[in-house]
Parts: structure tokens; sequence; C-alpha cells
């Protein structure tokens, strides 16, 4: 069966240091994720959830198991992220920077043997 998800890659050039005599080493780029379940909602409301990701100070969130569009657009405003994906079955995306694209790939998985194909 094939099902869509929300799918977000964050490529980061990590390039290794330069050799001596090259010259500077290219500039590092640090990204800073957070991945969580909120399980439906059902552990913690938009609200204490918000400040707990504030705390955390992520670049990117990446939610699964959002309840409603309501308690992502609540959550989103409380941990103070203004750049928030489209909601798409249970799944969200916050962003410190804009999402320029989004798109759903489908995943082909094999339920009897619960992994992906």
């Amino acid at each position: 069966m094939t099902r869509p998800f929300l799918l977000l890659i964050a490529v980061l050039a990590a390039a290794p240091p330069a050799a001596a005599g090259e010259g500077p080493s290219p500039r590092r780029i640090r990204l800073k994720l957070l991945s969580y379940n909120v399980h439906q909602g059902a552990e913690a409301s938009a609200a204490v959830l918000g400040r707990f990701i504030q705390g955390i100070g992520a670049d990117v969130v990446s939610l699964q198991e959002v309840p409603t569009v309501q308690y992502r657009d609540q959550t989103a405003r409380a941990a103070g992220y203004a750049n928030v994906s489209r909601y798409d079955r249970g799944k969200a995306i916050f962003s410190k920077t804009a999402i320029e694209e989004e798109e759903v790939q489908p995943l082909a998985f094999d339920r009897e043997r619960n992994y992906p194909l």
C-alpha cells in the first residue's frame, strides 16, 4: 500500500577542512533539529508543548500525530515560529526560516512485515 507523507530533507554543506596550503576552510553550517511525536495532543496542551519547543530553540521542528490544524497553529504560535508547513495527516514542520517548497512523496509500506519497501 502506498501512503503519502510529508518529507523534509535538510541538506547541509559540511565540507572537510581544507588541506594545508589550500586557504581557509569553507564555512560550516549548524542546524538544530527537533522531532517529536505529540501523541494526538494527549500528553500536553499546545501552549505547554509550544513553551517546551521554544526552550529547545531548534531551527527546524518536525511533529508527528498532530491532532488538528488548530493544535498545530497554537503550538507554532506559542513556540514563536511563523513558518509552518501545511497540515498533512497529522504531520507538521516549523522553521525559523521560510519554507520555500513542500512535497508529498508516496511511501510503499509492507504492513505484514512492518517495514518500508
